[in-house]
């Protein structure tokens, strides 16, 4: 979180870049590489802190981060309202590289938006998510990544995703509903 409180809050980042750089001899975060070529901007390799972000959230509450992921969430919502879409590349600062639409971006953000704003995460389903998981459930082909993150964002909407220091967990992929049906709660 030290990073993201960097990118977003420090920085005032609209988007994270792709790379961010440790000098080693200060520890001092960097946004570009002395004496190297201009800062990274946003794309692909970005895409899954938005949905990290948000699993960290749905495990561990971190309510202390709230106003982290609302700064996460403002350019692209913001994005999304103004063009009905969000864009493959941006800079960190917001501008617009690419015309192709980031459809993978589309299902991250929502996931941090289920976390945060739910009206905006309805929304992104809504519009673009719904018909893209039934185009994939289909087998109509789609970008492979795409399956990847719509499929990601559904099983934390449904609570699927599991931790590894569940206790039992082993007892989660069986049907407890007869045993809830004779032993109520």
């Amino acid at each position: 979180y030290e990073i993201l409180r960097f990118l977003f809050v420090e920085k005032r980042l609209a988007f994270p870049p792709e790379v961010v750089f440790v000098d080693p001899r200060t520890g001092k975060l960097l946004l570009d590489r002395p004496g190297g070529p201009a800062p990274a901007n946003f794309g692909y390799d970005a895409v899954p802190i938005y949905w990290r972000v948000a699993l960290d959230a749905r495990w561990f509450g971190r309510r202390s981060e709230a106003d982290l992921r609302e700064s996460m969430l403002a350019s692209p919502r913001e994005a999304f309202r103004r063009e009905r879409r969000l864009r493959e590349r941006y800079t960190t600062a917001g501008r617009p590289l690419s015309e192709l639409e980031g459809l993978p971006h589309l299902a991250s953000v929502q996931a941090l938006a289920s976390v945060e704003d739910p009206a905006f995460a309805d929304e992104l389903r809504a519009e673009k998510l719904d018909a893209l998981f039934d185009r994939a459930l289909t087998g109509e082909e789609l970008p492979y990544y795409l399956h990847n993150w719509l499929w990601f964002g559904r099983a934390l909407e449904l609570g699927t995703i599991r931790r590894y220091d569940e206790p039992l967990a082993f007892l989660l992929g069986l049907d407890w509903s007869a045993f809830r049906d004779r032993f109520p709660l």
